[in-house]
């Protein structure tokens, strides 16, 4: 895993803007727990509507998904809904060595 400096996606934009660390392992945008709350804030100061959360163990170097971190919020339609159903749903699920990948989507 290596952490990435150029914009990759939506989630690593908006956390260079709030200065937040994250992750990048094969194409994903991946975030510690306590930095996942804090983009999540980003979030709703920047309008962004979250599509789903994926969580994820590192184990032997690998990504490995956790089958019970897995959020969609594709049919909530408000930014400010998607984010506090994710933000409950980050809280809940969090613990040390998990990982979390956002799918977001800018609102206009």
């Amino acid at each position: 895993m290596r952490v990435r400096h150029e914009p990759f996606d939506l989630s690593h934009e908006l956390a260079q803007a709030a200065g937040l660390r994250c992750y990048v392992d094969t194409g994903a945008t991946l975030f510690a727990c306590h930095d996942g709350m804090r983009l999540l804030s980003a979030c709703r100061n920047a309008e962004v509507r979250v599509i789903g959360v994926e969580g994820f163990d590192i184990i032997d170097g690998q990504r490995r998904p956790d089958m019970t971190a897995i959020l969609d919020l594709s049919n909530v339609e408000d930014p400010t809904d998607s984010v506090e159903d994710a933000q409950g749903f980050v809280a809940e699920v969090c613990r040390p060595g998990l990982f979390l990948e956002f799918d977001l989507e800018r609102s206009f």
